[in-house]
């Protein structure tokens, strides 16, 4: 989980074109490449299609194609909390954005996955704290007045073991200079 896999790009090494950024990759085993058909990568079990870009991938209900957005949500063991709902971050302010989490024995790990989509006009006016239900904050990100991105999607990794795994942890996306806004696109925990 939170493997690197790849960079977006229009270039295509092995010859052919690509109309837009975008990922393509292959699963080797024994130092060959093998069919993804069945397998299962990141929570998701990959089908393969009778053409070009026919093929996609699935995880319980869920079906992903051809522009479909893929996140590595790990095993489906129960320990998996998300949250979609956009929540806009106001320039110069703050926002909070819930996820309930129950059904975690004991504390969390000392290595919990925190995932975060967040989009700002300018980034490195973004910071993010991982608020625990007790009210401590963690420190993901803080700002960088030198990034210009408008697109985060990161995984970090928090030492939350003091804290009890089950109740509301909070996103915090606080914006902390002048003229951009932006909004927590989705995030997520894995225990």
């Amino acid at each position: 989980m939170g493997a690197y896999l790849g960079m977006t790009s229009t270039r295509i090494p092995c010859g052919g074109s690509a109309g837009s950024n975008h990922v393509h990759f292959g699963l080797k085993q024994g130092g060959s490449f093998v069919p993804l058909q069945d397998k299962v990568i990141g929570g998701w079990t990959y089908y393969e299609g009778s053409s070009a870009y026919g093929g996609g991938a699935r995880r319980g209900g869920t079906s992903v194609g051809v522009r479909g957005l893929l996140r590595n949500y790990g095993p489906e063991d129960g320990r998996y909390f998300e949250n979609t709902t956009n929540h806009t971050i106001p320039d110069q302010g703050q926002v909070e954005s819930p996820i309930t989490v129950s059904g975690v024995p004991g504390n969390a790990p000392s290595r919990l996955s925190v995932y975060v989509d967040v989009h700002h006009t300018w980034i490195g006016d973004v910071t993010l704290d991982l608020v625990a239900p007790d009210g401590t904050a963690y420190r993901m990100k803080g700002p960088d007045p030198d990034d210009d991105g408008d697109i985060l999607h990161e995984t970090y990794t928090v030492d939350a073991s003091a804290e009890v795994a089950n109740g509301v942890w909070r996103l915090r996306a606080a914006d902390v200079s002048v003229n951009d806004s932006g909004y927590i696109d989705a995030w997520n925990l894995t225990f």
